[in-house]
């Protein structure tokens, strides 16, 4: 198993730049706020996170790489064996 360390951001620390605030600013106030709105949503995303965690699925994302690291063959989960990662 990988250790790796985990660091949670919480909403409290997450303030918007002055370029996105400027932005929302001048969707809100044009002449169709809908559409430059749509506009901002599709620069920015659409979803704003109450907390941000960082390195929880490192170990997760090897396994992907693991699975996907030969495309032509289908790996099954009880194909992997014990600790498939040590190949890696």
């Amino acid at each position: 198993m990988i250790k790796c360390e985990q660091y949670v951001i919480s909403l409290n620390s997450i303030k918007p730049s002055e370029e996105f605030k400027q932005a929302a600013e001048k969707a809100i106030e044009s002449m169709t706020p809908f559409t430059d709105l749509q506009n901002l949503f599709d620069e920015y995303g659409q979803f704003f996170p109450t907390r941000i965690v960082l390195g929880k699925l490192y170990r997760h994302t090897l396994l992907i790489a693991y699975l996907a690291k030969d495309s032509e063959t289908l790996v099954k989960k009880k194909d992997l064996g014990a600790n498939p990662l040590e190949s890696l």
